[in-house]
């Protein structure tokens, strides 16, 4: 090859709906090109492509650039190359034979681990690489691979090199619609996924249908979950999994179209004459001709690169890549690799898509895991972590879980940001003592909404908020000392306790607002809280005391000692239990749904509910200023129920305070609907 025009004689279809090869080629003679040597491509649309064509083949250089990115990124990313944007001449197009050693194009690596680095690749690179593929897959006149990947990132641009080189045509893919640009374009017939968008087409019955049509769907960029594969698997859908990477002008490995599940789990083999060596810690080396020339201005691969990833190969020279060098933590002493927890807790239940730990700091034994879980649904902790248990030494149990519908709001392009999550797990698991190890779950990238249950609740007591308010925050579901087995005898008292709350929550504040949801008990902690830290931005109180006389203290001091004297069983306890949801402030209570789970509960709570008078009963708590909270806060609303008599007049006492029709004490049981919709209001309005 000599000009890239002799690519584009033939009169068929190039990207459909655009051009044809020689309509294509029309209006790249047809363009103007800078006579600086280094050219911005913000590449998003066919006719970008005709810029790029038209810079390379002039013997230009090509800097592909996301056109979402903020100006400040943008220019960050170019200052290495000196471009005189205001001075550029341009010039009518004119081609030159193609030096192939010479860079033609600069692609950004994801940066999801970090600042992205600009890739120098070459004409070779890209021909080489485009040419595996073909060959690897059968491509042909009659393929068509539809393109949903962008050009800024190395699988997109690979998609148009692949399908000159086999004189097939592209499809314009709506990459927030695949399922129509797959029912709109039956000539497709194969399709580059990332692991979210297959989930998405595999929730649709006639996308199903039409991804088994396909000679395959390559998958790439970040991992693909086992989950997806096995679902895939199951309905005959044909995929290739593949590695590689900008460095490696995409990929250098890949399984052929199939439903082999095992070989599916791993990455296939080399294609071309790419050759893999493992160093003494099975960090993988790849050598071959589809390597970049290097890091503009700073380093020269000379036809080798050292990767970050671990891996090993079968015994049918298959590789499976376990994870990132980097990635491995040390804790007590052991190494440990994030990718085998994440293998596990895929596996450990259905309904999860993703999960990504990652290591955090840890006083006591230098790293702890920290594991983000993509799932539909609420996941319960403890079954999480008996299933790794059950595969893994106990050292690997990850310290923390956070889970989310979707991981969708905090990628970079196809990638989970590595730092962010580090960042955010760092400062969740400094917290989780203080907080009492809680149930934390909602949109990662929103502000937080912190959540405490009453006297003898738990986390779980509020975890019908997650349907409503999971795609509009961080919520965490905070366990009071005493409470669900957690933070036993941590506190001298509870001016110490309110003082580590409020600092725990000050970290948490340098990475996200805070706003505060309490009742009864937990509305007391939260007003407290709220009168010692002036972070909390809207406070919701549900039926929450302002505090006693000090008068009254001694006599309830005593009481509170006696509460639960001569309760020993757990019939006993359940007896205790009616008893106590019989006073007037709880009417109506029997009615509700909740009623036999709150009277229903085991006797080795007790140890912790006695702990928890001695700590914040009423007894030990300060008295509560209105004035205070709204001056501390953006806003603090008052919730009470309308049968509620005593907690109405404490609700006079507030600003803002909403009565709630045919409730009592805990709204939240008693008139749900008028609850929610109540928080909603408040919080997103």
């Amino acid at each position: 090859m000599k000009l890239y025009s002799d690519f584009f004689s033939l009169k068929t279809t190039f990207i459909k709906d655009y051009y044809t090869y020689t309509s294509f080629w029309s209006e790249v003679c047809a363009q103007k090109v800078s006579d600086e040597k280094y050219q911005v491509v913000e590449c998003n649309s066919p006719h970008d492509l005709v810029k790029y064509f038209a810079i390379i083949a002039s013997g230009k250089v090509a800097i592909m650039i996301d056109p979402s990115l903020p100006q400040k990124q943008r220019d960050e990313l170019l200052t290495s190359f000196n471009i005189n944007f205001e001075n550029a001449l341009n010039y009518d197009f004119k081609e030159k034979e193609v030096v192939l050693s010479n860079t033609s194009t600069i692609i950004f690596t994801s940066g999801s681990s970090g600042k992205p680095k600009p890739i120098e690749l070459t004409h070779f690179n890209f021909l080489t690489s485009a040419k595996q593929t073909i060959e690897h897959y059968q491509m042909n006149i009659n393929d068509c691979w539809g393109m949903t990947l962008p050009f800024f990132h190395i699988g997109g641009l690979m998609i148009i090199y692949r399908t000159i080189l086999a004189k097939a045509k592209t499809v314009f893919c709506d990459p927030k619609n695949i399922a129509s640009s797959l029912d709109m374009n039956p000539e497709i017939t194969i399709l580059s996924l990332i692991d979210l968008q297959l989930q998405k087409l595999l929730t649709d019955e006639y996308s199903c249908d039409r991804l088994k049509k396909l000679k395959g769907v390559v998958l790439g960029g970040a991992k693909t979950s086992l989950h997806t594969l096995q679902k895939s698997v199951a309905l005959g859908i044909k995929l290739s999994n593949s590695y590689g990477q900008t460095e490696t002008c995409s990929q250098i490995c890949a399984t052929p179209f199939t439903t082999d599940l095992k070989l599916l789990e791993t990455v296939g083999s080399p294609l071309g004459n790419t050759k893999i060596r493992f160093n003494d810690k099975n960090i993988i080396e790849i050598s071959g001709e589809t390597i970049a020339h290097g890091i503009f201005s700073k380093e020269n691969f000379n036809g080798t690169i050292i990767t970050s990833d671990i891996g090993k190969f079968d015994i049918h020279n298959n590789l499976t890549v376990f994870g990132r060098a980097d990635d491995i933590y040390i804790s007590g002493g052991k190494n440990i690799s994030p990718h085998s927890i994440d293998h596990e807790i895929q596996q450990s239940m259905k309904g999860i898509t993703s999960s990504k730990t990652v290591a955090v700091t840890d006083s006591r034994l230098g790293q702890v895991g920290v594991s983000f879980i993509e799932a539909v649904e609420v996941l319960s902790h403890r079954e999480v972590l008996h299933k790794i248990k059950e595969n893994l030494p106990k050292y690997h149990e990850p310290k923390l879980l956070i889970q989310s519908k979707s991981f969708d709001s905090i990628k970079a392009g196809i990638k989970i940001p590595r730092k962010e999550l580090e960042s955010l797990g760092s400062s969740l698991y400094e917290v989780k003592e203080i907080l009492g190890n809680p149930l934390i779950r909602g949109d990662l990238s929103k502000d937080i909404l912190l959540v405490f249950h009453g006297f003898m609740g738990s986390d779980k007591d509020f975890e019908f908020l997650i349907p409503e308010l999971e795609e509009d925050f961080l919520l965490i579901f905070v366990n009071l000392p005493g409470h669900n087995g957690e933070g036993l005898h941590l506190y001298s008292d509870f001016n110490d306790y309110i003082s580590k709350l409020s600092e725990a929550v000050t970290k948490l504040s340098y990475k996200k607002k805070i706003n505060a949801l309490g009742y009864s008990l937990g509305g007391r902690v939260a007003s407290l809280l709220a009168m010692n830290n002036n972070t909390i931005k809207k406070l919701i109180l549900e039926s929450s005391g302002l505090g006693i006389p000090n008068e009254e203290k001694l006599d309830r001091a005593e009481r509170d000692e006696k509460l639960f004297n001569g309760v020993t069983t757990n019939e006993e306890l359940n007896l205790f239990l009616k008893n106590w949801y019989q006073q007037t402030i709880f009417t109506g209570i029997e009615n509700s749904p909740k009623f036999e789970t709150l009277i229903n509960k085991d006797t080795k709570y007790i140890e912790g509910w006695k702990y928890s008078l001695q700590l914040m009963g009423q007894s030990k708590m300060p008295a509560i200023s209105p004035r205070v909270l709204t001056e501390n806060t953006e806003k603090t609303i008052y919730l009470y129920g309308v049968n509620d008599h005593k907690y109405k007049l404490i609700a006079d006492q507030f600003d803002i305070a909403i009565p709630v029709e045919n409730a009592s004490h805990n709204i939240h049981d008693t008139n749900r609907n008028k609850y929610l919709r109540s928080i909603r209001n408040i919080l997103l309005k």
